[in-house]
């Protein structure tokens, strides 16, 4: 069933905060920066550094419900290295990204997984 949603909605605010935090970071963004980005608190409705439901990582336990992020990934495609070619690095992190452990994780070009 399709449902009309009336706009703005915290998918709205999220969006704009996770838009803030790739623009500030335009031309710096790495492997380490898309971490951050996913571990984000800024709040584009109030401006502040507060984690909430509306922020990048969603905490709902502000909002009085249980929920918020629940995984989050960052890709880096066709990195360059001078020892293994080009691989792909991908980096996860189950429940909120600010206090999750992220697993990072490189494959070759054929998708092999390349032990560290």
């Amino acid at each position: 069933y399709m449902v009309t949603v009336k706009h703005p909605v915290t998918g709205d605010y999220r969006y704009d905060s996770g838009k803030r935090a790739v623009e500030t970071r335009l031309g710096a963004i790495n492997f380490d920066e898309g971490i951050n980005i996913m571990s984000d608190h800024f709040d584009s409705t109030s401006g502040l550094v507060s984690a909430s439901e509306n922020t990048v990582c969603r905490h709902m336990e502000y909002a009085g419900t249980f929920g918020g992020t629940v995984r989050s990934i960052v890709v880096h495609f066709n990195k360059e290295e001078s020892n293994r070619g080009k691989t792909t690095d991908i980096a996860v992190s189950l429940g909120n990204p600010c206090n999750g452990m992220w697993r990072k994780l490189s494959f070759d070009s054929s998708m092999s997984l390349i032990e560290n």
